[in-house]
């Protein structure tokens, strides 16, 4: 009778373990391989971080959801992505944007979908657009800009934004708004 048991248990797990392991149907080139990300040669990544750094130090540093580089074409392209852009004395400016792209060949950077930019000066940016020069470490856009701080409130058409001199300039219907008018009274003379 224990005989019997055990050849039954063993086979039940056997036929169990056949059931489990065997493969429904046949592997066939399109189930083996996922899907194709486009014509080339592709390579695609979740959670991507790229960082450049020159002469020892950090210049700036990109991260994304997801990435997928054409090489072929010698371009990144990214799903939410954010970089960080070290000044001098180590002043900070964030960018995130809902899509990007890395030019391998030139190290430059666009983002673009809703841009935003924090910097570390207190200054908020967002427009549709812009555009990272590696070599000239400028940020450029021909898309309508707002920017924010505490005190004021600038509108224009366009923007060239240094960060190795960390100025910026305001490209066409340049407009602006004072949020906090007292302190330009301040100091001598009256107010009007």
């Amino acid at each position: 009778m224990k005989t019997i048991l055990t050849i039954s248990i063993i086979c039940v797990l056997g036929l169990g373990a056949a059931y489990f392991l065997w493969p429904d149907e046949p592997e066939t080139p399109e189930k083996a391989i996922s899907k194709p990300i486009a014509e080339g040669s592709y390579a695609q990544v979740e959670g991507f971080t790229y960082q450049r750094t020159l002469n020892g130090k950090t210049e700036w540093e990109l991260t994304a959801d997801s990435a997928v580089y054409s090489e072929d074409r010698q371009i990144a392209n990214f799903n939410n992505v954010e970089a960080t852009f070290l000044g001098k004395d180590d002043n900070v400016l964030k960018m995130k944007g809902k899509n990007g792209r890395f030019f391998v060949d030139s190290q430059d950077v666009d983002l673009d979908g809703g841009v935003v930019v924090n910097s570390s000066a207190g200054y908020d940016l967002t427009t549709d657009r812009l555009h990272y020069s590696s070599e000239t470490r400028i940020i450029s856009t021909q898309s309508p800009v707002t920017i924010r701080s505490n005190s004021v409130v600038l509108t224009c058409n366009g923007l060239l934004l240094n960060i190795a001199e960390e100025n910026f300039s305001l490209e066409g219907g340049v407009m602006g708004t004072v949020l906090n008018a007292d302190n330009l009274f301040q100091g001598k003379g009256k107010r009007p």
